[in-house]
């Protein structure tokens, strides 16, 4: 079993929201075979039948209600890690700050920046 992408997940939780393929494309801004291919690789690489379609209705499978539980919280996880990483404060991102200044004496390592590595040209610089 292969694993299965993002897209797959996204389009999946689509069609199961609005049990129509056709809006659940209009909502991705996709063709409706384009999610229907999507929704045929995601059962493909799960090895599991997650719809029941008809002409008039698409139902999900236990398969596919086991599925969209999961799906959904990887999703959810996925959009609040993007969050944090979005707030100004996070520590999931580092603070950028110049490692030389630059004054009228000339360039200087800024003082408390990290130690150039062994063999850099500039590590010989700091003092």
């Amino acid at each position: 079993m292969s694993e299965p992408e993002l897209t797959e997940l996204r389009n999946f939780v689509l069609v199961a929201e609005f049990r129509n393929f056709t809006r659940a494309a209009q909502r991705a801004g996709l063709s409706t075979p384009a999610v229907s291919k999507s929704i045929k690789r995601l059962e493909t690489k799960l090895e599991a039948r997650l719809f029941e379609r008809s002409s008039r209705r698409v139902e999900l499978t236990l398969a596919g209600r086991v599925l969209l539980a999961h799906a959904e919280r990887v999703l959810d996880a996925l959009e609040a890690f993007k969050s944090a990483l979005d707030q100004p404060s996070s520590a999931l991102r580092p603070e950028l700050r110049p490692e030389l200044a630059i004054s009228p004496e000339g360039v200087a390592p800024r003082p408390g920046a990290a130690k150039w590595p062994a063999g850099s040209p500039l590590a010989s610089r700091r003092s």
